[in-house]
């Protein structure tokens, strides 16, 4: 049996420890280690700047991921395990802002892509990430069409310009989860963090835990803004809520804050205070509370 039929048949309960016991080293995994340390140093030693940081890096990993031949899905799997080898790859650019490591989700998201454009196959890439102390960013940018079940929680920017395909993650995401989505379908267990679904023009959204603001600034943080289509289902609380001018948002807890709801509908299934709607703009979106009260905002 294939390391990835081990996988997909054991989902939930393989760690990457037990992986890696099982791993063969190809000549295939052993290219796509040598084209992600390139990509580290290219990283390095351009110390990109906050602008366009996360596009420059992609295309960095697209250009080495092309010369790269006939891996497979278990040499991906495999190589998610090795990543903890290479934790230590990190260092702070000249605004202070941490490189290297954390972006690694966008190098294995270059991987699915261009292995689904050749292969289009209906199994699932699944990556293992729970076993390392850093959370990956950049998981599912640009792979359109894939199906991907990550195991572990991962960190910013989870499904970015997300448009095509399913992505589950076993576990919470960071900041600015699918923004831009525009299609497909994202299934998260856990929590996610402030600028959630940010500018989401399509697709559906389904959230296990809730959604927290920072303390320090929450008003920098709102989710949803200028959402204008789609669909998110969240299990938990939303603490602030802003700018939205489309879609359908579901909250079955409580929720904190809204503000600007210039269009679409939001159903809160649990506790709102009335007073906590900001309607100092014009507004033309509904807001479905518990007892049955529809404020036209």
């Amino acid at each position: 049996m294939k390391l990835a039929d081990t996988i997909q048949n054991e989902y939930g309960t393989v760690s990457a420890d037990q992986v890696r016991k099982n791993i063969v080293h190809t000549k295939e995994l052993e290219q796509i280690v040598i084209k992600y340390k390139e990509w580290l140093n290219n990283i390095f030693e351009n110390e990109y700047n906050l602008n366009g940081y996360h596009d420059k890096i992609c295309t960095s990993a697209h250009n080495r991921v092309l010369n790269i031949e006939s891996y497979s899905q278990e040499d991906i799997i495999s190589f998610s395990c090795l990543l903890a080898d290479f934790e230590d790859q990190t260092k702070k650019n000249i605004l202070g802002a941490e490189i290297g490591f954390k972006s690694s989700g966008i190098f294995l998201s270059s991987l699915i892509k261009y292995h689904y454009e050749k292969t289009k196959t209906d199994m699932p890439y699944t990556l293992l990430v729970d076993h390392l102390s850093k959370k990956l960013d950049g998981i599912g940018y640009d792979t359109k069409g894939a199906k991907i079940k990550v195991e572990g929680s991962v960190g910013d920017l989870f499904a970015y310009q997300f448009s095509e395909g399913e992505i589950h993650v076993s576990g919470s995401v960071g900041y600015q989860a699918c923004l831009y989505m525009s299609g497909g379908a994202v299934t998260i267990t856990g929590n996610a963090q402030g600028l959630f679904c940010q500018q989401m023009a399509g697709g559906t959204v389904h959230l296990g835990g809730s959604i927290f603001a920072p303390k320090n600034n929450p008003y920098e943080s709102y989710s949803f803004f200028r959402m204008s289509g789609g669909e998110i289902h969240i299990k938990g609380d939303a603490d602030y809520i802003g700018e939205v001018n489309g879609g359908r948002i579901y909250i079955d807890e409580n929720a904190k804050r809204l503000w600007q709801i210039q269009g679409g509908e939001i159903h809160i299934k649990g506790d709102f205070d009335k007073r906590n709607v900001d309607f100092s703009s014009t507004m033309n979106g509904k807001i479905f509370l518990k007892d049955g009260e529809v404020i036209r905002a």
